[in-house]
């Protein structure tokens, strides 16, 4: 798959990997964690999608709707209001509000697509990339997690939340690709 390298991130990615994620770019990937060898411990489950923006991420959240109503399962969606930025820019109270908005329309996008799937909205004051870390604190990592990847990224990586959740996220990614 990956060739081993002697620089590694802290938690035993290949170091080329975001690199080989990006130049797949425009695909659907999925990426699958081995499991650990040792100490069998409970499966996670479920899937979380990462929602940054509407209608961009439609894509990312028909993916995860279908994915967890394959897995029979709930979906958790995600989406991040930074620390200290939403205070500087449109002030924090407009920053959640627009968190909340936007839950709410993926929720009701989801629900039309899969009439009766539990979801879950998760609105976390913290940075994006902080919300796929793994030990960050936010909540438990689910068995899949979706990701928008924007095609053709402006530097030609993944960006820092798909970066972060390469190096972190313990479990399954599925990169959805994205425009706009």
């Amino acid at each position: 798959m990956f060739r081993q390298t002697t620089t590694r991130p802290p938690h035993g990615a290949p170091s080329g990997l975001p690199q080989a994620v990006a130049d797949l770019a425009g695909h659907e990937i999925l990426l699958l964690r081995p499991s650990a060898p040792h100490a069998p411990q409970p499966r996670p489950v479920g899937v979380t999608a990462a929602v940054g923006d509407l209608p961009k991420d439609a894509e990312v959240l028909a993916a995860a709707a279908d994915a967890a109503a394959h897995l029979g399962t709930g979906l958790v969606l995600a989406h991040g209001v930074p620390p200290s930025f939403a205070e500087r820019s449109v002030g924090l109270a407009a920053a959640v509000a627009r968190g909340r908005w936007l839950l709410d329309a993926a929720a009701r996008r989801v629900a039309a697509q899969v009439p009766g799937l539990a979801v879950v909205r998760r609105l976390e004051r913290a940075w994006p990339h902080e919300l796929v870390s793994q030990g960050s604190g936010v909540f438990d990592p689910a068995a899949l997690i979706v990701l928008g990847m924007p095609v053709g990224h402006r530097d030609g990586g993944v960006g820092l939340v798909a970066n972060s959740a390469l190096h972190y996220w313990p479990n399954a990614i599925l990169f959805v690709p994205t425009r706009g």
